[in-house]
């Protein structure tokens, strides 16, 4: 399989799909409130998987699923199977954060849109030098997609802030990689990053480039987890309400 990465994520966002029209209660079960935080911090990143059933087929997860097919056909070439995975999962835990941090505490929001865009930002990041026409055309769909968040109603306009602000740093990271400049360079024929000296600098510095970039995903979750508990907590007490 050439995109891995993609084909698991849309089976998995089907299968989540298929089970919250059987089983009743499941995405109430899944999806992100700020109230249930606390007990069940998992919902982090289990609202990332399940989506509006309203209408059949879900316009909600149809979007989202054109999205993550549009951007993971590119992206996964140049991140990886298991760094482009890692990112639209941190990606989900990043957009629901922003929901708990940004919405009541009895809202509920659900989607994998922290997560596509996560992918988007992240992809951003790495064509942001030499790739200016892809660039371009990314940051316009991005931009559209945020303002269409704004203004059309039920959507979470925060969930999408998260997602694309973990993608940033995400992105970021991602650049200090072995090879990932390479990759954006084979595939569009520019020569940003590929400096023969850069190139071997990075080989050698590979296992501590690695380590570091896995800390940055940790501590982007463990700082989601922390501010989502440590406002829903401020917030319960503030009303007089026992976390």
């Amino acid at each position: 399989m050439r995109y891995p990465g993609t084909i698991i994520i849309t089976v998995v966002l089907v299968a989540f799909y298929i089970v919250q029209l059987v089983v009743e209660s499941f995405t109430e079960d899944m999806l992100i409130r700020g109230v249930y935080v606390n007990e069940q911090p998992w919902r982090l990143l289990s609202s990332g998987f399940v989506h509006s059933t309203e209408f059949l087929p879900s316009a909600h997860l149809l979007s989202n699923l054109l999205m993550l097919w549009y951007v993971g056909l590119l992206l996964e070439r140049i991140l990886g199977t298991i760094r482009f995975i890692a990112v639209f999962l941190v990606g989900v835990v990043g957009g629901s954060a922003a929901v708990v941090l940004l919405t009541s505490p009895i809202d509920g929001a659900l989607g994998a849109s922290g997560g596509i865009f996560a992918l988007c930002t992240s992809l951003l990041m790495v064509l942001r030098k030499g790739a200016t026409t892809a660039f371009a055309s990314l940051t316009t769909v991005v931009v559209i997609m945020f303002l269409q968040g704004l203004f059309m109603p039920g959507v979470s306009w925060e969930g999408h802030l998260g997602g694309a602000i973990t993608g940033i740093v995400l992105g970021a990271t991602a650049r200090f990689q072995p090879y990932v400049l390479e990759r954006v360079s084979d595939l569009f024929d520019v020569t940003e990053g590929i400096k023969p000296s850069v190139s071997r600098q990075k080989i050698v510095t590979e296992v501590p480039r690695r380590i570091a970039e896995v800390a940055i995903y940790a501590g982007v979750v463990a700082l989601a987890v922390w501010l989502s508990t440590s406002h829903v907590t401020s917030t319960l007490t503030k009303y007089g309400i026992t976390p």
